[in-house]
């Protein structure tokens, strides 16, 4: 339900007693108001200021208007923060995640590791840290839970570099070693076995060179250039000849002048010592570099004169000696940089420039650095992962990244670099805490949202609804069943605050995926979601604009929406549900039985003020 500034001496209560909803904390449904997350702290800090009246934060976002210190110091000026993968913040471009690269520390840190939703680094000290999600125990810290800031592995000092793959690490310390944790259903750990491990375990390997990891399979060289694999090798990633999975680190043929290794989802890639290079695996787009479906299940050359090479989920990059950029296989969503999204399989030329010093891919994305350190991305951009202060679904061409970085490393949706100077820099989706900033918000810092003052505002899941100062009801982010009143056939996000209701109201309110609005002469209109009667219309047909309530009644006082259900209150103190009552909700209209109801309908008792439900 909404809340109205108390400053303006409006609604039927005052601020300071307000009744909150449940709401979710680090994930967990918090279905009482016992122990309640309170906002002072965590908005305090960013914005400098202390509360008046602390109210609670739901997970989906939270919407902040005083009152705050002094009357200057907000003006009925709306801030959010929070997750807004449907704009439900207000925030236009649904901007999720941190979209610019974001130090995560002024620690100096020298090697670092991006899995799918996972980030591992070692400091100048020889230290571990690791963060996000932790499903498989890809963080090595001896359990399963998550972690949202950079948290140190043991007390080991030893620590050279980290890969991971999606849901495992490795680390390598300065003796050589290798130890590894997390998934491994494929035997990608190369411990003998198909066990998940929560706690570093080492790997009966030594005399390390290099390492790369695939989603389900890795490639080790070791110092005396020998190539050797673990894992998933389903349709030959490992070349090994032979479509069978290893779960120990296995030679591959008998050279010992591999000079670096990438791993793809389903392909890997290698550059010997004298720049030639080879293939092996899955070959749906060309990624290998040769006519698409020609798998191969052994390394095969694909030409000379090569320097590095990484590999995306389904595409390759790679720079020759000659400084030059190269891709092939899928680019559907530009990750090849190629100006258009048609796939490629043969290596082509990307630009035209020859100052290209490293490559690295992700997912769907490619970045890469030039000598001179300035930074270029392209590919998939749908939670701000390339770094270029927006989000454009993808790119299809190389874009400059403000700020020059030494190194780079991409996960699924996230993406790390390293300055030269040693700092540890972020960008992207932040929900399993990949990004090590301190929670799961996406969008870091309390952000204006515009310009406008407001008198009431309510926010469920997926949308928002805002009660303006002229008493025009606004609306903004997802709008799949009809819940911003936006007619039958129209868009399904709102990526900016709209007007949803020109007549004046005095309440507004969102349930799971509907809206209602208590209007200045007494009634009250529902759009959206219906499938439990939950707008009170009669039936349970679910509507795309706003419908007056059955009854037609002028006299409702307070609304108030929970999930798929509605309590209102009438001027006259009884109260009446409307919605879903049966099943979880057990009964939560308070009407004597457990039946759902599509009118609003009278419970119990008179002399009511005030309600609120729960989710």
């Amino acid at each position: 339900m909404s809340w109205i500034d108390d400053n303006k001496d409006e609604g039927p209560w005052d601020f300071s007693d307000q009744p909150d909803k449940p709401y979710y904390n680090e994930g967990n449904l918090i279905s009482s108001r016992e122990d309640p997350v309170w906002g002072d702290a965590f908005f305090a800090d960013k914005i400098g200021k202390t509360p008046v009246t602390p109210e609670h934060y739901p997970w989906c976002g939270y919407w902040f208007k005083g009152p705050v210190g002094s009357s200057e110091d907000f003006e009925g000026n709306l801030y959010a923060c929070g997750a807004n993968e449907y704009s439900q913040l207000g925030i236009e471009d649904y901007q999720v995640g941190t979209i610019f690269y974001t130090p995560v520390s002024v620690d100096i840190w020298t090697s670092m590791a991006a899995g799918f939703y996972h980030s591992a680094a070692v400091k100048a000290d020889g230290t571990l840290w690791v963060t996000g999600y932790n499903s498989n125990g890809q963080l090595g810290l001896g359990d399963t839970d998550a972690r949202y800031v950079l948290t140190q592995v043991g007390a080991d000092t030893d620590w050279v570099s980290v890969h991971c793959g999606a849901y495992y690490t490795f680390a390598i310390n300065t003796g050589g070693e290798i130890w590894t944790t997390g998934k491994n259903t494929s035997g990608q750990l190369g411990l003998g076995d198909i066990a998940q491990r929560t706690s570093f375990t080492q790997v009966a390997l030594a005399d390390f060179e290099s390492i790369d990891c695939g989603p389900d399979h890795a490639l080790i060289i070791k110092t005396d250039g020998t190539l050797w694999g673990s894992g998933d090798n389903s349709v030959g990633q490992l070349g090994m000849g032979a479509v069978v999975s290893v779960d120990t680190f296995t030679q591959i043929g008998v050279d010992v002048d591999h000079a670096s290794c990438a791993c793809g989802e389903l392909h890997s890639a290698i550059i010997k010592d004298d720049g030639s290079l080879y293939t092996t695996g899955y070959n749906p787009y060309g990624e290998l570099g040769f006519t698409a479906y020609d798998h191969k299940t052994v390394f095969t050359l694909v030409g000379t004169g090569w320097k590095k090479v990484s590999c995306g989920s389904f595409f390759t990059v790679a720079i020759k000696i000659a400084e030059t950029l190269w891709g092939t296989g899928d680019n559907s969503k530009g990750q090849i940089g190629l100006g258009a999204t048609v796939s490629v399989d043969s290596f082509t030329q990307i630009g035209s420039d020859s100052d290209w010093a490293s490559v690295d891919c992700g997912v769907n994305t490619t970045t890469v650095i030039k000598v001179s350190e300035a930074t270029w991305v392209t590919g998939a951009n749908y939670y701000g992962e390339l770094g270029s202060g927006d989000y454009d679904g993808f790119r299809t061409t190389l874009y400059e990244v403000a700020g020059s970085f030494s190194a780079t490393v991409a996960g699924w949706y996230h993406n790390l670099a390293l300055k030269a100077d040693g700092i540890l820099y972020v960008v992207g989706y932040s929900y399993r805490g990949q990004v090590g900033i301190g929670d799961q918000s996406i969008v870091e810092e309390l952000t204006l949202c515009n310009e406008h003052t407001w008198l009431a505002v309510d926010t469920y899941k997926e949308h928002t609804v805002a009660l303006k100062e002229d008493r025009t009801v606004w609306g903004v982010g997802r709008n799949n069943t009809g819940q911003l009143a936006q007619g039958a056939g129209a868009s399904q996000l709102l990526y900016s605050l709209a007007e949803i209701m020109s007549d004046l109201c005095s309440m507004v309110a969102t349930g799971y995926q509907h809206s209602a609005v208590l209007k200045m002469n007494g009634t009250i209109w529902a759009t959206g979601y219906n499938y439990y009667g939950q707008l009170g219309v009669g039936d349970e047909t679910t509507v795309y604009d706003f419908v007056q309530e059955s009854g037609g009644d002028s006299d409702w006082a307070f609304l108030a929406i929970g999930g798929n259900s509605s309590l209102a209150i009438k001027t006259d103190g009884t109260m009446y549900g409307v919605g879903q009552n049966s099943g979880s909700t057990k009964g939560r209209l308070g009407l004597g039985d457990e039946v759902d109801r599509n009118v609003y309908t009278l419970t119990d008792g008179t002399g009511w003020k005030q309600c609120s439900l729960g989710n």
